[in-house]
């Protein structure tokens, strides 16, 4: 995926989830423009394992592709409703996350990291290894105040400047230099001098 200096929308790829965006599950051997972002100023763009997303110039978010873990941030109301997950073909509009002004967008295999502009970090999808920051979280619709978190330890006080999400693990640098991370330790990924899994940053 790649966005212009105009910011348009492309991808190509394998698009057996509908991660291209494009409304299809058509694989395509060459760029095609994101039609359906094509009114936004897209200022980032992520791709992970079969989910995508962008975040547009205003702060605002859009995802698409594979969910089967809740990675796309959709709203608690939107799971407890269907009881069930989907999957997008097309960019969907983030509204769980309206009231926030976000800045850059991580996804990894299976799950995604937001990032808004007070330093906070939002964490969605599978949490089997802690990559989602928090040893205590399991979605259940039922129980849970939110499909989502906010990775504890972050906010205004100890802001971040930049996310990373992996194959199962996540990385944050804040605005002092420090860099966590957390989630799947095996082959020393977390940068920890162990192969432990880390369920919290």
């Amino acid at each position: 995926m790649a966005t212009t200096l105009s910011g348009f929308a492309f991808a190509w790829g394998l698009n057996v989830y509908g991660q291209l965006g494009l409304g299809d599950l058509v694989d395509r051997a060459e760029p095609c423009h994101i039609k359906a972002l094509s009114e936004f100023k897209i200022n980032d763009l992520a791709a992970g394992h079969l989910h995508s997303g962008a975040v547009t110039d205003s702060g605002k978010v859009f995802m698409w592709g594979h969910n089967p873990d809740c990675r796309l941030f959709k709203t608690l109301a939107y799971y407890k409703k269907s009881r069930r997950t989907k999957n997008y073909s097309l960019p969907q509009y983030v509204e769980a996350l309206e009231h926030k002004n976000m800045v850059q967008l991580a996804c990894g295999a299976t799950h995604s990291l937001l990032l808004d502009i007070d330093g906070a970090v939002y964490s969605a999808g599978s949490p089997e290894r802690g990559q989602l920051g928090d040893r205590e979280y399991m979605f259940t619709p039922k129980l849970a105040k939110e499909a989502f978190l906010q990775v504890p330890g972050f906010s205004s006080l100890n802001p971040v400047v930049q996310v990373a999400a992996g194959d199962g693990f996540s990385v944050f640098l804040t605005s002092d230099g420090m860099v966590y991370t957390c989630g799947k330790g095996n082959y020393s990924r977390l940068g920890q001098g162990h192969n432990n899994h880390i369920m919290q940053p």
